[in-house]
């Protein structure tokens, strides 16, 4: 029954039923009441029970800070404070939202921002209103062949995240996990060399910049 409440998917209801030491393929209605209060409290303190934050749909909110799990009425007013914030700082998604037309798919992407998307469905000839299940699959590869090289559609540099790099001193656009490694690496790099930046990175102090 878990999983028919808003914001909980069917791998997280596995995880707590797991914690609570509940039979999945039991009923709502076979469970006893300390059963129910067990799931309920693994569903309203999940970090408690040592559950992964990757499994909650709330990832560092602007206000806290925190990691948590965001159900039912509460998600909607999650999704809508947010949709407001986006709107008053002008972020591409939030204006997007506030003048009704559909939020590509491109920068869920880790590395992807609203302009660069934007450049990349205007060099592939896309409509940025199509969701990404309306797009052809000739149309997707070809919108990955231009996130992949950039450079080969005169994409300028300014629009990389990526410029001179130290190994080869190219101008590239890195997404997803490869982003996160760039980013190990460098702060390695940074405290090898004992570079300011790399230093107070060691020492866990504020860093600027």
């Amino acid at each position: 029954a878990l999983p028919s409440i808003k914001g909980i998917g069917g791998r997280f209801t596995n995880i707590v039923y797991k914690k609570a030491d509940v039979d999945m393929n039991k009923r709502a209605g076979e469970l006893s009441a300390a059963k129910i209060d067990n799931l309920m409290v693994i569903v309203s303190n999940p970090r408690q029970f040592k559950i992964h934050h990757w499994f909650l749909n709330r990832k560092k909110d602007y206000k806290d800070g925190k990691y948590s799990l965001v159900t039912s009425n509460a998600l909607d007013m999650k999704l809508r404070d947010d949709l407001e914030r986006l709107k008053k700082i002008r972020n591409h998604r939030g204006l997007r939202h506030y003048w009704g037309l559909r939020v590509p798919a491109l920068p869920s992407i880790k590395g992807i921002g609203g302009r660069f998307t934007n450049i990349v469905y205007k060099k592939a000839d896309v409509d940025m209103n199509k969701r990404a299940g309306e797009l052809s699959a000739a149309k997707i590869d070809n919108l990955m062949v231009i996130v992949s090289n950039p450079r080969q559609f005169k994409i300028h540099h300014w629009f990389l995240n990526r410029k001179k790099d130290y190994k080869d001193g190219k101008y590239s656009l890195v997404t997803s996990n490869a982003l996160d490694m760039k980013l190990r690496d460098d702060l390695e790099r940074l405290k090898k060399i004992r570079n300011h930046r790399g230093l107070r990175h060691y020492w866990g102090l504020r860093v600027r910049g």
